[in-house]
């Protein structure tokens, strides 16, 4: 007994021990409790904006100093947080034994900062008004909120010659600490202006609390600190008459309006691309991609990815303004969930890798935008920015290489020669105001490049002499394609097996009924490898007879299929939907089976594929059960039933052989419900009316004592 007191005792002095922190130090705790899904969980620890630890669900104790400004920032990968819709996780940061962040509720980054002097963190930024001030440090936020709606001036121009830098957040919700414009409103580095100091002309609107953040390009210093200053320009003076030729939806103010076919009415906004700055700017490197990289569809799959990034420079040389406008007013226009933090406008840019015949490889991706002035360099008034989009006239929008999602991923491409193009406006949409672009065909820019691979590690090479594209028209730059049987703007949709036109349920059930049968054969038109979603599976040891789902059919739509000759089944969900996550053995799929063995067994799982259509790696367990009527001695018969007309429309007839017994008659959807139930006494045929049936295919299922059948027909519209 005295030893094992001893123990105790020595252990609890280690543990004090381990617990204290040195004069001058404080302990900071990370505590975690894992939902359901702990892989998909981590953390990063700041202090003075340096990472000093990170992890995943482990907790930790550290010691760190007390004047030290602590950032503290969970991550979910999935975007789910970690409460509450799959268990009760959550976070809490302990600093000298006071709870000072908790949570659990977040998406994809819930961040938290203490002990942080005034301006060190978005949190707790300084409260200013308009005039000039002196940030102490890099990094400095201060909350600004204007008075009034208009133009307002943030800059460091003729206050020194630091090499400085600005931005604008909205708030601090989903702020990234990062040296670029990722999640910002409005950005800054260098421009025109002021070369390498920092200017911002925003309009801001009154009552808004706006986030500034005042810092220096790199690992630069400004010795006194950093002077800018905050000032109002005025409100917008502009046409105020939506039918005037001239109108800003912006302006305050009444201004002078002309109307067509006044000749001071401008001709229209003119977006380009700088082909150069994608030629000077292009790079390979190594991204790990992320579960928001692969659902935005800038990546191809998971882990390391190599890809290929540039610099896209987007200018308006017309003489309007291409205007946006607020993502809340046109939410149908916008995407608000991505990896920027911030609403991007749908359709803006295309990144396309095309072979030198012009076939469209399928690994590049339409890439949305926040869209704002970025520089005015050929003489334009910068005014939008994320909370208000658009591309003044003369002004253009930047998005620098060092942004994710600026590359195509090249990891699964073949070595050969191609042409990198990036569109602008890629589907010629008018802007909000119904203004046309004068001229589409300077919305392209490409890049004619060599991919080489040297022991695993790929190259490039900016091949001379790149012609213009062509598409299948003839028209340069043009946006005609071949469909999927290769001509060009053709009909034809990938998916329709039953040529009508449209891609619909029963295009699906077709798929699954060839699935099974492993019949269907591979052609550009029916390979779907990247639009539909399920699994496939296949049962021995006894006939399958029908199949139902047992999964909420308003949760995950689907359709189901099964074949007695190869005894597989196959589901595919028929709109955006996934099987639910489950943290324990769930029963998803209800097998019907006749003639059993004396085992029963899964006797493979064919596939199983997820949200982004990948196989998944799965563990099987359990795959043989001891069949429950394995004692019984006279088993069941199947005989012929026929269908006619099969495709049908409003009624079909039902022929069966005639016995003396009484036999139960079921019609089932795919879903597995029972549309139709009839019993059989003494009659050898049965007329059924199918006009109130969606179309689709059915099982009609006949059991009697010692006899059973199923036969498949298909109702048409």
């Amino acid at each position: 007994m005295k030893q094992i007191l001893f123990f105790l005792v020595f252990l609890l002095s280690f543990d004090t021990y381990l617990g204290q922190c040195n004069l001058g130090q404080a302990e900071i705790q990370v505590l975690i409790t894992p939902d359901n899904y702990p892989n998909e969980s981590s953390w990063k620890l700041f202090a003075n904006n340096v990472q000093i630890a990170a992890g995943t669900t482990n907790d930790t104790t550290i010691c760190i100093d007390t004047t030290a400004c602590i950032r503290f920032e969970m991550y979910d990968s999935y975007g789910d947080g970690m409460c509450c819709n799959y268990g009760q996780g959550s976070y809490s940061v302990v600093w000298n034994g006071v709870q000072v962040a908790t949570g659990g509720q977040f998406t994809t980054i819930s961040t938290n900062s203490f002990n942080c002097p005034p301006g060190t963190s978005c949190e707790n930024a300084i409260s200013i008004d308009t005039g000039t001030y002196i940030a102490p440090d890099p990094n400095t936020f201060y909350s600004f909120t204007p008075d009034s709606t208009g133009m307002y001036s943030v800059t460091t121009c003729g206050l020194s010659n630091c090499d400085t830098k600005l931005w604008i957040y909205e708030n601090c919700n989903n702020y990234v600490y990062n040296a670029n414009n990722t999640g910002t409103l409005f950005y800054n580095d260098d421009n025109s202006l002021c070369g390498t100091r920092a200017d911002i002309d925003a309009f801001l609107l009154s009552g808004v609390t706006y986030i500034i953040r005042v810092g220096l390009y790199g690992t630069t210093v400004c010795n006194g600190g950093i002077p800018f200053s905050i000032s109002y320009d005025g409100p917008v003076i502009g046409c105020m008459d939506p039918q005037a030729c001239n109108y800003n939806p912006d302006a305050t103010v009444e201004g002078e309006c002309f109307y067509y076919p006044n000749p001071n009415c401008p001709q229209g906004p003119d977006l380009t691309i700088i082909q150069s700055t994608i030629e000077n700017s292009l790079e390979i490197r190594t991204e790990y991609a992320t579960n928001c990289m692969v659902e935005e569809g800038c990546m191809n799959g998971y882990g390391n990815r190599t890809v290929l990034a540039f610099t896209t420079h987007i200018k308006n040389v017309g003489d309007m303004d291409y205007y946006i406008g607020n993502p809340n007013n046109n939410p149908d226009q916008f995407t608000f969930q991505n990896c920027h933090g911030h609403a991007h406008y749908e359709g803006y840019a295309d990144y396309v890798l095309y072979t030198m015949n012009g076939d469209n490889i399928p690994i590049g991706h339409k890439n949305g935008f926040c869209v704002l002035d970025l520089e005015c360099s050929d003489g334009g008034a910068a005014q939008y920015g994320c909370g208000n989009m658009g591309i003044s006239h003369q002004c253009g929008d930047i998005y620098s290489r060092d942004l994710d999602c600026q590359w195509i991923d090249i990891t699964d491409i073949d070595t050969a020669d191609y042409i990198l193009a990036i569109k602008v406006n890629w589907d010629q949409s008018p802007d909000a105001l119904g203004h046309i672009e004068t001229n589409y065909q300077n919305n392209w820019a490409q890049v004619c490049i060599r991919i080489s691979e040297n022991n695993g590690v790929k190259t490039f090479t900016v091949l001379p002499n790149c012609t213009p594209f062509y598409d299948c028209n003839g028209e340069m730059y043009g946006n005609s394609q071949l469909d999927c049987n290769g001509d060009c703007n053709g009909g034809v949709k990938r998916g329709d097996l039953d040529l009508n036109g449209q891609t619909e349920n029963l295009d699906v059930q077709l798929y699954l009924e060839h699935s099974v049968k492993n019949n269907l054969i591979t052609i550009p038109c029916n390979d779907l490898s990247d639009e539909v979603k399920g699994y496939e599976l296949k049962v021995s040891g006894a006939k399958i007879t029908g199949v139902s789902s047992l999964i909420d059919v308003n949760q995950f739509p689907m359709e189901l299929y099964f074949d007695t000759l190869t005894n597989e089944i196959a589901c595919l969900s028929l709109v955006d939907s996934l099987i639910p996550k489950y943290t324990d053995f769930t029963p998803i799929l209800r097998v019907y089976l006749t003639d059993m063995s004396n085992e029963i067994c899964l006797d493979s799982v064919i596939r199983i594929l997820n949200k982004q259509l990948e196989p998944v790696n799965i563990q099987v367990a359990n795959t043989c059960v001891e069949s429950l009527s394995s004692n019984v001695m006279e088993q069941t018969q199947s005989f012929l039933i026929q269908i006619y007309p099969n495709p049908s429309k409003d009624l079909i007839t039902i022929t069966l052989p005639k016995i003396n017994e009484a036999m139960e008659l079921n019609i089932v959807d795919a879903y597995g419900k029972v549309v139709f139930n009839h019993t059989i006494t003494n009659s050898d045929e049965l007329k059924v009316k199918t006009s109130s049936f969606d179309a689709g295919i059915y099982t009609i299922q006949l059991n009697a004592d010692k006899f059973s059948g199923f036969k498949r027909f298909i109702k048409l519209n």
